[in-house]
């Protein structure tokens, strides 16, 4: 049999230089850093670096957390006994925040104002919002790794990150986390020609960041310790020949390696889980019976340290899938991971995959892996396959990565890929290693009933399972797993949680006495069906209580109306009422009352075919805050082009004569490739950031951005809003040219639901709805319906047209006026969500998918499938829409 020979030939060929990486630590500042930090506050008198956290002097931290006082771009110095002095941990971030919004915290795990406590006591802290600073010279395809954590641990705060405008998807972690979170971004390899480019990070709000680590190539894997895990029991053993080990242990690229090779035949090598964590990496090798008695120890260690396995026999012991052998010696690489630097040669001159292909033995066959569907693998990352069968996946991609790489023992006819291969693998593997840290510790919501109590419990890390108990033990993972709300009516109920995650330790856990009380009674919902309409009348079962109604489903008095009259309905859907709280009593808001109204004459429609939203990672084109489509000016440019001369009057004045006026048909688009563009012809144009308050109460006088009652409630943040117009001829308005327009056609019938605002505080805007089968002609377009705007500024409101024709058309909202704020529009057709059965393929959905929309659970429109439950819906060119769950893990 022949085998891989001369590996030290190869190794000559792994050799590469890595480009550079680059890491920043603010978990240890230097005791240089701190004298610094301590000599500029006293030389400058806290008016460059100061320890006093606000302007008017309150929160002194006596040295505790430093922040930067002047509002500039820059690098972080000090400057004492007239010296000026890079502060090293910061060098090579340029920072361009708003004074006193950027802090070094030395020892601040606790605020001064009580605020905490954090995960670590030593950070960059960067408050306010909007604050930014650059990643100079980082190379396309380089992943950034961070951990962040809110300053406020009750909200989601975080960074997110951008390239000349361009938003960079998060591909791990959240741009708002909670808690202690590790986010990964990589910078897509095609975003420029090869050249390098500058990252902006910008902060949504006051949050933490631990450290930055810059990967612009495969990471050097230095110092690492790893175990290599065998049996010398089986398939006649022969280290000498043991290919796995001797790249692994020989390798070129890896240096001050210490590589323990452990003979799992002996039983002193058995290592236990937890000694298998102090490894940077694990590696199974193909030298192991699917039954080995050390396989159930392996498989307790997936999650928890990175580990290679090369066996694919052992998912049979673990029960994670049945291995089948494919008669092929190359492997099917999926499309999305042609590029992945798994696969990446050493030489550029080399290629291992032809036409999708991976060379990965000469001849014979390869071992992939059916995994069940809904088992622990099943949603993995899939980077090649074999006959069908799973050949290379990741499990927990970049925190303690799994990874299967399924060479074996029985065929050695390795093809020479095998040394860049495995190099590649270790190199991932080892820059995945984290530290195991506590799932979050769970949180409860309570929903109070008549003397009993809806308890929900839910933790911020991703897919944990939560166990909990009532009779005052601390759970584990043998109690009552949480499954939805727990109920209890028994008075001094004590509800205990903890929250297990793959890969993390068992939360803390969180203790709640569950309260009871007497509600309200709950308020009647009748209608009276009228030929186009319906009238709503709430009726009060609880006196002195004040009634709330919304269309929502939450019971929270500041984001629903107060009730007063019969309110009038003219499309189908759900009210929500409830009676508030009566202090003199002593009860609680009663519970939700419901009530589906049906419009005689008006079809249900509830499925989202398309939707329009401002978005940041569609619209904003990089930018924090504002972005004007319009040569920069929120005013536009001129919409016609003037020709004019100037005569002289009988008495001698000047006047301007006009020669000729015509359209300049200066056309600006913004189109995110998401179905919809915006356009204007000259009037101003822009993104703006907006947020949302669900707070509709009257009584808040505060400033804010709001629905103007609870029908109105339901947009999305931000907004892409139309400005002024200017005078091409210095006498005439230019006219109103901006619109949103989608670009695709949509199957009729269907209605159309935007939600819109007013941006004026002295005008109110004007826009409307036109359809057209047609878009190249700007006169081709039918008016369907004018939108409705709120005379208040700030307040939106939702509009829900009806286009009732057969044909497929595009929509457009085309402005009227100025002022005009787009948060939402949406096409809704009568799919299976209002009331039909699943789409039977071959009869309804015919033609080919035009349009694939991703949604969370809760609606919220994502631009890729998230962690968790998906929803999916693909529109097909005939207006039918197919919907299934997709769950990432």
């Amino acid at each position: 049999m022949r085998k891989l020979f001369m590996l030290t030939a190869f190794f000559a060929l792994t050799m590469s230089a890595n480009a550079e990486n680059r890491k920043w630590d603010f978990t240890n500042w230097s005791s240089a850093t701190l004298q610094n930090l301590a000599a500029d506050a006293q030389a400058n008198g806290g008016t460059r670096w100061t320890t006093i956290e606000k302007a008017s002097g309150d929160g002194e931290t006596n040295g505790n957390c430093y922040w930067y006082v002047p509002e500039e771009e820059t690098e972080l110095a000090t400057v004492a006994n007239g010296q000026t002095t890079t502060i090293t941990e910061t060098q090579g971030l340029v920072f361009n925040c708003s004074g006193r919004s950027l802090a070094l915290a030395v020892n601040y795990q606790t605020t001064w104002d009580g605020l905490g406590p954090y995960s670590g006591p030593s950070y960059l802290w960067m408050g306010g919002k909007n604050n930014k600073f650059t990643i100079k010279g980082v190379k396309p395809g380089a992943n950034i790794t961070m951990d962040v954590e809110s300053h406020r641990l009750t909200d989601g705060r975080g960074v997110s990150l951008s390239v000349n405008g361009t938003a960079i998807e998060i591909i791990e972690g959240s741009e708002k986390p909670k808690e202690r979170t590790t986010c990964v971004w990589q910078i897509p390899a095609d975003i420029s020609n090869g050249e390098l480019v500058d990252v902006t990070v910008t902060n949504s709000n006051g949050c933490h960041i631990y450290y930055i680590d810059l990967q612009e190539d495969a990471p050097a894997v230095d110092g690492a310790k790893i175990a290599y895990v065998f049996n010398s029991g089986y398939n006649n053993y022969d280290a000498s020949n043991d290919a796995f080990r001797d790249i692994i242990e020989n390798n070129g690229e890896f240096t001050n390696i210490t590589f323990d090779a452990l003979d799992v035949s002996q039983e002193a090598n058995r290592k236990t889980p937890d000694e298998l964590k102090a490894y940077d990496v694990v590696v199974v090798s193909g030298y192991m019976p699917a039954d080995d008695q050390y396989a159930p120890t392996l498989r307790e260690a997936i999650a928890y340290v990175p580990m290679l396995n090369l066996n694919p026999q052992l998912y049979a012991t673990w029960g994670y899938g049945t291995p089948k052998t494919a008669d092929s010696p190359s492997l099917d690489v999926a499309e999305e991971a042609l590029d992945d630097a798994l696969f990446k040669p050493s030489n550029e001159s080399d290629n291992y995959i032809t036409d999708g292909k991976l060379a990965f033995f000469e001849e014979g066959s390869a071992t992939g892996v059916e995994i069940p569907e809904g088992s622990y693998f099943a949603n993995d990352r899939v980077l090649a396959t074999v006959g069908g069968a799973t050949a290379i996946h990741e499990h927990n991609a970049g925190r303690n990565t799994y990874m299967l790489i399924p060479y074996g023992a029985d065929n050695q006819f390795y093809a020479v890929s095998i040394v860049d291969i495995l190099t590649n693998a270790i190199k991932e593997l080892n820059y995945s290693k984290k530290e195991i840290t506590k799932a979050a510790t769970p949180k409860f919501t309570e929903d109070y009933k008549q003397m009993n109590t809806d308890v929900t419990i839910a933790s911020d890390t991703e897919g944990a399972k939560i166990y909990y108990t009532t009779d005052g033990t601390t759970p584990t993972d043998a109690s009552t797993p949480y499954t939805g709300p727990v109920n209890i009516s028994e008075p001094g109920t004590i509800i205990t949680a903890v929250a297990y995650a793959d890969g993390y330790d068992p939360s803390e856990p969180a203790t709640l006495n569950v309260a009871l009380h007497e509600t309200s009674a709950m308020p009647t919902i009748t209608t009276a069906e009228e030929d186009g309409k319906a009238i709503v009348t709430l009726t009060n079962n609880e006196p002195n209580a004040t009634l709330y109604y919304n269309f929502t489903g939450v019971k929270d008095a500041t984001a629903s109306s107060v009730y007063t009259s019969p309110i009038t309905i003219t499309h189908p859907t759900t009210i929500y009422a409830f009676a508030g709280e009566v202090l003199e009593a002593e009860k609680v808001a009663s519970e939700l009352a419901s009530k589906d109204i049906t419009i005689t004459g008006k079809e249900v429609r509830l499925d989202v075919v398309s939707h329009f939203d401002a978005n940041a990672a569609d619209w904003s084109l990089g930018e924090s805050k504002t972005k004007y489509y319009t040569e920069g000016e929120k005013n536009g440019y001129n919409y016609y082009e003037v020709v004019s001369h100037v005569e002289e009057l009988p008495d001698g004045r000047d006047t301007t004569i006009i020669d000729s006026k015509e359209p300049l048909w200066n056309l600006t688009v913004v189109n995110p490739g998401k179905g919809w563009e915006a356009k204007t012809y000259g009037q101003g144009m822009l993104w703006e950031r907006i947020t949302i308050s669900d707070d509709i109460s009257d009584a808040n006088t505060d400033k804010r951005y709001r629905g103007e009652t609870a029908f109105d409630q339901g947009a999305s943040d931000n907004s892409v809003t139309f400005g002024n117009i200017r005078k091409s001829d210095g006498v005439e308005n230019d006219p109103y040219s901006c619109h949103i327009q989608s670009t695709e056609a949509f199957q009729g019938p269907f209605d159309i639901v935007t939600y819109v605002g007013n941006a004026s505080s002295s005008n109110q805007p004007k826009a409307a709805l036109f359809i057209s089968t047609d878009t190249l002609s700007e006169d081709n377009w039918t008016f369907v319906d004018s939108v409705y705007f709120s005379k208040t500024q700030r307040y939106i409101k939702k509009n829900i047209a009806s286009y009732e024709g057969t044909d497929k058309v595009f929509v457009k909202l085309q402005a009227a006026f100025s002022s005009v704020m787009v948060f939402d529009i949406y096409i809704m057709n009568h799919g299976e969500l209002s009331g039909i059965k699943d789409v039977d393929a071959a009869e309804e959905a015919t033609g080919e998918v035009v349009r694939t929309l991703i949604y969370s659970i809760n609606g919220t429109r994502l631009n890729a499938p998230a962690k968790g439950i998906n929803i999916i819906r693909e529109v097909y060119d005939n207006g039918s829409v197919k919907t299934r769950k997709v769950v990432v893990r």
